[in-house]
């Protein structure tokens, strides 16, 4: 089936992408440096805690001080040159998969979800 091919064409050209690329590289370096394990270990935790907190319905007071740890924990991710560089390397490839699912999408259903206000203005979906 062509749709098949397509699909399969388009999972390679992800796979051979820059981004992706760029991702897998600062993923390892990241995975092999003992402090950003352990500030992504420190922002998962704060994370989780705060979504546990929000989810029983804690008291502003508290989501509150778990907020502020959280941006603590972000600001030491983004402050760290190996952390900040695998943040950016996901956040590049995230968006690289988020265009091609809205041009995707706009195919099918001729809507757009791109937040350049329509594909006019981005000429991503062209």
């Amino acid at each position: 089936m062509e749709i098949l091919l397509k699909a399969k064409e388009l999972g390679m050209l992800i796979a051979e992408s820059e981004e992706l690329s760029k991702l897998q590289r600062s993923e390892v370096v990241a995975n092999q440096d003992e402090k950003a394990k352990k500030l992504l270990d420190e922002y998962n935790s704060v994370q989780a805690e705060f979504v546990k907190s929000l989810r029983q319905g804690d008291e502003k007071e508290t989501l509150e001080k778990l907020r502020d740890k959280l941006k603590e924990k972000q600001k030491q991710l983004n402050d760290y040159d190996i952390t900040k560089n695998f943040l950016d390397g996901k956040k590049a490839f995230e968006n690289l998969m988020k265009n091609v699912n809205d041009i995707i999408t706009h195919e099918i259903t001729g809507e757009t979800s791109c937040s350049h206000g329509g594909c006019s203005t981005c000429g991503k979906c062209k």
